[in-house]
Parts: C-alpha cells; sequence; structure tokens
C-alpha cells in the first residue's frame, strides 16, 4: 500500500537488496516462481523498466497480502 518492495539478488530474505520498488513499479516476470529455504515466502525472478533483474517476493502481510498483483 505504501512501502518499498526489496528487489532482492536471490529468492530468499538474506539476498541482498538490489534496489527498493515503490508501489506501482511495472515489472516483467522473466522466470518461475520459487519457494524460499524456509518454505515461507514465495520470490518471482523479475525485469524492471529500468533494466534491473532480480528477485521480489510474492506475498506480504495483513495490510498487503500481495506484493506482486497482475494489470
Amino acid at each position: 500500500a505504501g512501502e518499498t518492495v526489496s528487489l532482492r539478488s536471490g529468492p530468499r530474505r538474506s539476498a541482498s537488496a538490489v534496489d527498493h520498488l515503490s508501489p506501482g513499479t511495472s515489472l516483467v516476470v522473466i522466470g518461475e516462481a520459487i519457494c524460499d529455504e524456509n518454505v515461507q515466502w514465495w520470490y518471482w525472478e523479475v525485469r524492471t523498466e529500468l533494466g534491473y533483474t532480480g528477485w521480489v517476493s510474492e506475498g506480504g502481510d495483513e495490510t498487503d497480502p500481495y506484493f506482486v498483483c497482475p494489470e
């Protein structure tokens, strides 16, 4: 709703952040979803409008149940 989402270097919360994406950022999915090592989060491999590639978490919390939504 109002927080940034981390674009990560790998499909896990411990992976370093490549960028921080604002709400409404357009992404292109370039790979299948992968569940992290703790089987808690699904990550999608994506490319941003600026050409950065990385992984974003699909789900969030009670406020934002999904970070990634289709247009």
